[in-house]
């Protein structure tokens, strides 16, 4: 009969822990600059501007607690940078032309992002581009 009682008992503790764990997991996380998994967000702005192919141009400034950002090319390819540095036509990350792209907040962060349309020339001196942030 002890022994019974002592089965009986673990078992409970056992599946009083694991209902505790599931609980546990099913509270949602705050978002804390990365776009967590099941975590809804919201367009916080959206424009469209134009990117020159003179000097890099900001698109986005340093905020806190995007989860994504969007940019959206017409027909020509631009230049990104993710923090303080500034693309050039060699240095910096490509984004096609006709091209959408979401940029998660986890792998880029929420710091400033600047854009130099490279394929730009004298006849066409820059290039649209959408943008939208999520938070």
């Amino acid at each position: 009969m002890y022994k019974l009682q002592i089965i009986l008992t673990s078992l409970v503790a056992t599946l009083s822990v694991l209902v505790a764990l599931l609980a546990i997991k099913q509270i949602p996380e705050l978002s804390f600059g990365g776009a967590t998994p099941g975590l809804y967000s919201t367009v916080a702005s959206s424009s469209e501007t134009r990117v020159g192919s003179t000097s890099a141009d900001t698109i986005f400034t340093t905020t806190d607690g995007c989860t994504s950002r969007v940019i959206s090319t017409t027909g020509r390819a631009i230049m990104l940078s993710f923090g303080s540095t500034t693309p050039t036509a060699v240095v910096g990350h490509v984004q096609s032309a006709s091209t959408t792209v979401a940029y998660d907040s986890e792998i880029y962060a929420c710091g400033q992002v600047r854009a130099y349309a490279y394929e730009a020339g004298a006849a066409t001196p820059s290039s649209t581009i959408g943008l939208i942030e999520y938070r």
